[in-house]
């Protein structure tokens, strides 16, 4: 009788945890499509003043490498992001970078938000990246289950350590341009991590050779 209590509070525990999971899910995504609503509203009220925001916007898609903890392995995908440099005071202002999470990205998010504002305020050369595997970020056998065991926290951070890379060639930028990033949830934690492993994963990939000139798709 112990045998099958335990049991049976334990796939209580299980289904709870998966309610809540669900839980959890729904309300990020409906948080996520209320933020959009309110971007593509600020972006039809600016466009009724005669302004045209969306052409400071430029989408871009460079090459990631898929795995970037195997050197014998040379596979890459399309990693898209967009640019707006609407409020970068060149050469020196500083560079905001939105982490795309668990979703794709979208124009709104170098375009509406906080963060936009901030760069308004700022100077700031605004980027968002998508996550790898999600959005355009991927090849078309990218689902299969061999190759989802390079949908990691970790393979995502070194995305961002050659992305700093790829910009920071691109733009010609230098150790005046300060970088600060944004991200909610998942890649808030993301955001945070970022700043204490960027230096260490860059060295690492400089010392296998890992980091190349990437050129956009």
């Amino acid at each position: 009788m112990v045998f099958s209590l335990t049991h049976c509070l334990i796939l209580l525990l299980l289904f709870s945890f998966v309610d809540a999971g669900r839980t959890l899910w729904k309300i990020k995504e409906r948080v996520r499509q209320l933020q959009l609503q309110k971007a593509k509203q600020q972006l039809l009220t600016l466009t009724a003043r005669g302004h045209q925001p969306l052409k400071h916007v430029k989408e871009g898609r460079f090459h990631q490498q898929l795995d970037h903890f195997n050197g014998q392995d040379h596979r890459t995908f399309p990693q898209r992001f967009f640019v707006n440099e609407a409020f970068w005071q060149h050469p020196d202002g500083p560079v905001f970078l939105y982490i795309g999470g668990e979703g794709p990205i979208f124009e709104f998010d170098v375009l509406a938000g906080h963060h936009v504002n901030m760069a308004e305020e700022h100077g700031a050369l605004l980027l968002a990246l998508e996550h790898r595997f999600y959005g355009d970020s991927i090849n078309p056998d990218g689902l299969k289950t061999e190759n989802l065991a390079h949908l990691s926290s970790q393979q995502a951070l070194v995305d961002l350590a050659v992305f700093h890379q790829f910009i920071s060639q691109s733009f010609n930028l230098s150790h005046r341009n300060t970088w600060i990033s944004f991200g909610g949830s998942y890649s808030g934690a993301l955001s945070a991590w970022f700043r204490g492993k960027v230096e260490d994963k860059m060295e690492t990939l400089r010392t296998q050779g890992s980091i190349q000139n990437y050129r956009k798709l």
